[in-house]
């Protein structure tokens, strides 16, 4: 899976994570999942001049 800046981010903070309880692995495992799928490119019904090419993350944008 693609490696993302938001997830060297969430490395950071492991022992927090991990001393509060929570299985820091599946964590980041859900994370990483969550932001491949938010980056998928979106249904483009009208069919307007979108770039595919693009890899876009909406997570970043908004």
């Amino acid at each position: 899976m693609k490696e993302f800046f938001i997830l060297k981010i969430l490395d950071l903070f492991k022992g927090i994570y991990q001393k509060s309880g929570v299985n820091y692995k599946i964590m980041r495992l859900i994370v990483q999942s969550k932001l491949v799928m938010d980056g998928r490119r979106g249904q483009n019904v009208a069919g307007f001049n979108e770039d595919t090419t693009k890899d876009k993350n909406y997570f970043l944008l908004h």
